[in-house]
């Protein structure tokens, strides 16, 4: 787990985590709007988004290659 990387998780209530070197930075009710604001900050650091799931899985996206969802 890089520290630099920028992490997405699902929260227990159903709500998606930002977070960044374990502190949070933001919540949001949709997935969408977590990944826009994690991929903005990730390309702005030039790192990689971490998308965390409660089911154990993950997915991680290089900040390079992220575009912005048409609607949020």
């Amino acid at each position: 787990m890089p520290a630099s990387d920028v992490y997405v998780s699902e929260g227990a209530g159903g709500d998606w985590v930002v977070s960044k070197q374990a502190r949070t930075l933001a919540r949001y009710e949709n997935l969408h709007g977590a990944m826009a604001f994690a991929r903005a900050l990730a390309h702005s650091r030039r790192v990689e988004v971490v998308v965390e799931r409660r089911d154990g899985s993950n997915t991680r996206h290089a900040g390079a290659t992220l575009t912005y969802p048409r609607d949020l």
